[in-house]
């Protein structure tokens, strides 16, 4: 969209996720910028589109520049410094690790793995521009308590009022129980003859997936279930031998379909050692899937009172024979349909351009119900 010189240029996203990436990060992003591109402020707003891989949302500004290349971060920083000064930004915000060295610039954290798991930082360039980013940032939006608190033990110069913590979201509209009939065609198009246990990831490294393969190894019956695995991801080959008496299938899904998955499952397990928020808690909580969670990092945050935990592979193995009770199973669903509504993309976007407020004027936010209100305008549109 083009514009004129003298309009206000109140925040410039670099979308360079949108490059990188169609999953995870990508699509908290354009949820955000869904809503954002609803509101009076959506004019203020420059998405610096890398090679025209960003969605595009009506009302929003954007402006294509070139791809981004992971190692060449100083010529980057040049570049998308340049343009930011020729559009007269005053707030710069990546949807990943880029950075700019003058702007003020809002950074938003999605985890620490790399520091919690102690990986080497210093040499994967990826992690190299993490951490310049975050030096040079002037405030942060950490989407968990454990987050946040990862973040300022980690880097204890950054000053706690520098960081605001703000939930994550959900579309419950996109993730419900679908019909009967949906879900028999899905079954049978995967041949889930079995009840089964739901994954979402590869398993592999810390997302722990060996803890319910183990897990289930000592349940009597275990050859009674199945284990669904979503990802496109590789599974290392010793997961499918672990499983002498079961079966597991890999099936890279749709959204679509993973909605149906979920309906589905016994149970949905999320055994990860850490994730910076856990939002496949809340879509099967959304599609009456009981969930089973370790209680690392910020799982519990995200799964309250709404999911059975277990941090041993002892643990687990009792969960997964407690979930299958009628009256266990129900009050998960209870519980999760009351926990789902907690967490609302609106609010998650509603609170980030408040951040973003209060880095540039102290213009005041649309109370929460005309954002809303404006959201519903632009969703009417798209």
């Amino acid at each position: 969209m083009n514009f004129q010189s003298h309009d206000r240029v109140r925040l410039v996203i670099d979308g360079v996720f949108f490059q990188l990436n169609s999953t995870g990060i990508a699509r908290v992003w354009s949820s955000i910028l869904k809503r954002w591109a609803g509101q009076p402020f959506a004019k203020e707003i420059l998405i610096l589109n890398r090679g025209g891989t960003a969605p595009v949302f009506p009302n929003l500004r954007y402006r294509t520049i070139p791809t981004y290349t992971i190692g060449q971060g100083a010529a980057d920083r040049e570049m998308l410094q340049s343009i930011v000064d020729e559009e007269r930004g005053e707030l710069f915000a990546s949807t990943y690790y880029t950075s700019v060295p003058r702007t003020k610039t809002l950074q938003i954290v999605y985890d620490m793995i790399p520091e919690v798991f102690g990986w080497d930082v210093t040499r994967e360039p990826a992690w190299v521009e993490k951490h310049q980013a975050f030096r040079r940032a002037d405030s942060f939006i950490c989407i968990s308590d454990s987050t946040q608190n990862d973040l300022l033990r980690f880097f204890p110069e950054i000053k706690p009022q520098a960081v605001t913590r703000v939930y994550l979201g959900i579309d419950a509209a996109d993730f419900r129980p679908p019909s009967r009939d949906d879900l028999l065609q899905f079954l049978r198009k995967y041949s889930l003859n079995r009840p089964y246990f739901l994954m979402v990831g590869s398993g592999d490294g810390y997302k722990n997936g060996r803890m319910l393969l183990d897990a289930l190894s000592l349940l009597p019956s275990n050859h009674g279930f199945e284990v669904v695995m979503v990802t496109r991801g590789h599974i290392p080959a010793s997961f499918r031998e672990s499983l002498t008496n079961g079966t597991l299938k890999v099936l890279p899904l749709s959204d679509e379909e993973l909605t149906i998955a979920y309906t589905g499952a016994v149970a949905f397990v999320c055994p990860s050692l850490y994730e910076g928020f856990g939002l496949p808690i809340l879509e099967a909580m959304s599609c009456n899937c009981p969930v089973i969670s370790n209680n690392k990092a910020s799982l519990p945050e995200v799964g309250g009172d709404a999911a059975l935990y277990a941090t041993t592979v002892e643990e687990l193995a009792s969960a997964l024979c407690e979930v299958q009770k009628p009256e266990v199973q129900n009050y998960l669903v209870r519980a999760g349909n009351s926990r789902v509504p907690q967490f609302s993309w609106d609010q998650t976007a509603r609170e980030w351009w408040q951040v973003v407020c209060s880095l540039t004027d102290n213009d005041t936010v649309e109370s929460e119900e005309t954002f809303r209100q404006s959201i519903q305008l632009i969703n009417d549109l798209i």
